[in-house]
């Protein structure tokens, strides 16, 4: 058992019972500033109660720790990417009689000297975070073990039936940040949030909650993501605070004139982003959290899903309709009724008498299968993980070296130390069964962790981690424990897969889970509400660095309506994942399943979203890259627009698209505000003004969809599953910029499969020329696809067109005109 004997040392002691009162912190202050002292990579600045460390990251990341007493507490931060190191930041300190200044390129901390206080503020010299009172804090108590202790005395390595005093990590400390909140800031981020996208006004918490059948407003929720953009006076800056306690962030719920954050353990660990931009704050972040690897193409396709499709001849049949009704679709997906008496990494013989069997049935019909893993693993003396685990003590535990035991699906469970590297490369090896039997990917769920049948739904604060051998609590480690488990999972099937990417959908998560899995929003409603709630849920998980997301479409509780399916496919026609999911118990809501004229409206949706795979493959991969969210915000591309601050009913997918879902029932159309600039209707190819609000007609079966002016789209033949994402020949539709003088667009392109694929890049600029159009493109990689380029253009009939000087034949029909060119860098010009 190698954290106990590391933890022996360690002094047992009976915890004081202590109920945290969020924002109710009346203990330690800063203190005035009694020293400063260079350090090499910042300042460190002692004050008469603690000392406080700041360091340049970056020429936009600042890092902000504070030492309880001097002293800063050990730490493992599982958030940052892997392997980060600060690069560092040219910096000065400065000092005079009132304060003590250190400034990067664009960021300023400033330290007050007498009257403790703290700011910061942009290279501009504007205030972006200004304490409203002085940064406090008190002791964090682990609560004592009480009832909640499973009392299994005949189990093996079962705890006492008596409560027992716990182990006394180092707990660290409940810290209250209170900052000024001016009437004209707002807020985004927090990650997944059943709210609007501006976040000012609620009270969240970060804790990782099984939150079945949740509504509008409940919190908290499954995952956790502590970094807040904020948006002052037309400014944007950011904040992660880098602690895994549970953490409250009152945003001016309580009062208009502060906004508050509160820690219930660790250290005030802060980094600070600077803007101006939104799109730069979220590009700083993932220097700091990671991206998202590319997925496999087929990912990125219409998914059927139900707890449970079940036994084999069920999900053939689902595979087989999907087929005759043509309608696309790449993956089914196996719950959790797959398994042997949801025993994790077996299957039911009895219900599956032939995996591999069927996965290969469901190849041969281009489709892919998924199947869920939990964390509980089943306490059974016959059960092969159970041994292994028992024997590798890689099961959690309490501080007398006890079980921990909880009740899941399979009954009584224990669960591994995902925060141990060699029970990570256990439970990672643990999926070679399923792979071998063809299992594509895979779907790691309860991972909050959930546990049954006790108070919080969770595990007891007192059970114990490694934590890298630190020795950490439950207190400290729920939040990372999901993201800590599609690690292991992650790297486990990425080396059994290789050379193939992994596929990982994750239902908790923490800062940095994009790094390893694809998330959702967990166990919606079937409702209008719920299908409004999905917009700004899947914009500020985006902000917060996590841009593979979805929602179960029609809803998982409950059953839909026929025009809520055909809305909520609709809705999803560009969302980064498309699945189809719903409870045990309701009604089969599969797109055929209402008949005519809904199953035609939903292949419609569906069939959309395939022909416009090439765009939304390339904003995959500028995400992969650069950290941009795939759906984003109105104000993430139009800052300077007050209107958009707030506005969540309709989103940007990449540069170019504008997605306006019809999210109420029984309407027949919308209103839809449209930024500054030109765009065209996507059906009817005509334009709008934009800042200003149209109505658009939109009976069931249309999606209000929108090109941005100067757009180059790149599209693909639809077909009934992704096979590539472009063949010998690509279709780019070119939308001329009317108002503006030009515009740019990305084309990418790799075998959608492999983790070291080729790849062609390409690049599109657009301008205005006296006598038309004029469209460079440049161009990287060196992968076989496409040869040319089929160039379909909107707006007036083309008279000629140039490549290189030369002629191009130019067919022309009512509102377009076509031509072909190689696919190639060069200069495109299209003639009037």
């Amino acid at each position: 058992m190698p954290w106990l004997q590391k933890s022996a040392a360690l002094t047992l002691a009976l915890a004081v019972c202590c109920a945290f009162l969020p924002f109710d912190l009346n203990a330690y202050e800063l203190g005035p500033v009694t020293g400063v002292r260079d350090t090499g990579v910042g300042m460190e600045v002692a004050l008469s109660n603690a000392t406080v460390w700041v360091e340049a990251i970056e020429p936009g990341i600042l890092r902000v720790r504070l030492g309880v007493g001097g002293n800063f507490l050990k730490n493992t931060s599982y958030s940052l990417k892997e392997g980060f190191k600060p690069k560092g930041a040219p910096y000065r300190i400065e000092q005079n009689a009132s304060e003590v200044r250190l400034a990067v390129e664009s960021l300023a901390v400033v330290f007050t000297r007498h009257k403790p206080g703290l700011r910061v503020e942009d290279q501009k010299g504007n205030v972006l975070i200004e304490e409203f009172a002085p940064l406090s804090w008190e002791d964090a108590v682990l609560k004592p073990i009480g009832s909640v202790v499973q009392k299994q005395a005949s189990l093996p390595n079962a705890p006492s039936t008596e409560a027992l005093p716990p182990l006394e990590p180092e707990e660290g400390h409940s810290v209250l940040l209170t900052l000024k909140l001016g009437y004209d800031e707002h807020f985004y981020g927090l990650g997944e949030k059943a709210l609007g996208l501006d976040l000012r006004h609620t009270y969240t918490q970060m804790w990782n909650t099984d939150a079945f059948g949740y509504g509008p407003g409940d919190d908290p929720l499954y995952q956790s993501h502590p970094f807040l953009i904020g948006l002052k006076k037309g400014v944007a800056f950011g904040m992660f605070l880098d602690n895994s306690y549970r953490t409250h962030f009152d945003l001016g719920k309580e009062f208009e004139d502060r906004y508050r954050v509160q820690t219930e353990g660790g250290e005030l660990d802060l980094y600070l982003l600077a803007g101006p931009k939104v799109p730069d704050v979220a590009r700083r972040y993932a220097t700091l959290t990671g991206t998202m690897p590319m997925p496999p193409s087929w990912a990125l396709g219409h998914m059927l899903c139900r707890y449970s499709y079940y036994p084999d001849n069920e999900v053939l049949d689902i595979a087989k309709r999907a087929r005759q009704e043509r309608i696309p679709t790449d993956v089914v997906w196996l719950d959790i009724h797959y398994m042997d008496g949801y025993r994790v990494f077996t299957w039911d013989k009895s219900r599956f008498s032939d995996l591999p069997g069927l996965t290969q049935s469901l190849h041969a019909m281009d489709m892919k299968a998924v199947s869920m893993i939990d964390p509980g693993v089943k306490v059974d003396p016959g059960y092969s993980v159970f041994k292994e685990g028992i024997e590798r003590d890689a099961f959690l535990k309490y501080p007398d070296g006890g079980l921990y035991i909880g009740k899941v699906w399979p009954g009584n469970c224990v669960f591994p130390d995902f925060s141990r590297k060699d029970v990570r490369e256990w439970w990672g090896g643990l999926y070679r069964g399923l792979v071998d039997a063809g299992i594509d990917g895979f779907w790691n769920d309860m991972n909050e962790p959930a546990v049954f049948d006790v108070p919080g739904k969770t595990m007891d604060d007192g059970v114990m981690f490694d934590d890298s051998g630190l020795i950490s609590s439950h207190k400290k480690m729920h939040n990372v424990f999901g993201l800590l488990m599609v690690k292991a999972s992650y790297e486990g099937v990425q080396a059994l897969q290789s050379p193939k990417r992994p596929f990982l959908l994750s239902r908790a998560g923490f800062s940095g889970v994009q790094r390893y899995a694809a998330v959702w929003t967990g166990d919606n409603t079937s409702s209008f509400p719920h299908l409004r709630l999905q917009n700004p849920m899947f914009l500020n998980m985006g902000l917060s660095g996590v841009p593979f997301v979805g929602s179960d479409i029609g809803g998982f509780e409950g059953s839909p309506t026929p025009e809520l399916l055909v809305r909520w496919y609709e809705a999803s026609a560009l969302i980064p994942l498309m699945r189809n999911h719903t409870n045990r118990g309701s009604y089969d809501q599969e797109p055929w399943v209402f008949g005519e004229p809904y199953t035609e409206l939903i292949r419609k949706a569906i069939g959309l979203r395939y022909r416009l795979l090439p765009y939304l493959y390339s904003a995959f991969f500028k995400a992969s890259t650069t950290g941009e969210p795939i759906l984003r915000p109105l104000v993430y591309a139009y800052q300077d627009d007050p209107a958009t601050y707030s506005m969540d009913d309709a989103f940007l997918v990449g540069d170019s698209l504008l997605v306006a879902p019809v999210l109420e029932p029984g309407a027949q159309g919308r209103y839809v505000y449209l930024p500054k600039g030109v765009w065209y209707d996507h059906a009817t190819k005509g334009t709008f003004s934009g800042q200003a609000l149209h109505y658009v007609s939109a009976p069931l079966g249309t999606l209000p969809l929108f090109i941005k002016e100067g757009s180059v789209i790149p599209t693909m033949q639809e077909g009934q599953h992704v096979s590539v994402i472009a063949g010998e020949t690509a279709t780019l539709e070119v939308y001329p910029p009317v108002e503006a003088s030009d515009g740019h667009s990305f084309f990418y392109i790799d075998d959608g499969q492999t983790t070291k694929s080729p790849y062609n890049a390409f690049d599109f600029q657009l301008a205005r020329t006296p006598g038309g159009l004029s469209v460079a493109i440049t161009q990287s990689g060196s992968y076989a696809l496409p040869k040319r380029f089929h160039l379909k253009v909107y707006g007036k009939a083309l008279s000629s067109a140039h490549f290189q000087g030369r002629p191009v034949p130019v067919s022309r029909s009512e509102g377009s005109s076509d031509l072909e060119i190689p696919a190639q860098a060069g200069t495109l010009e299209l003639f009037l």
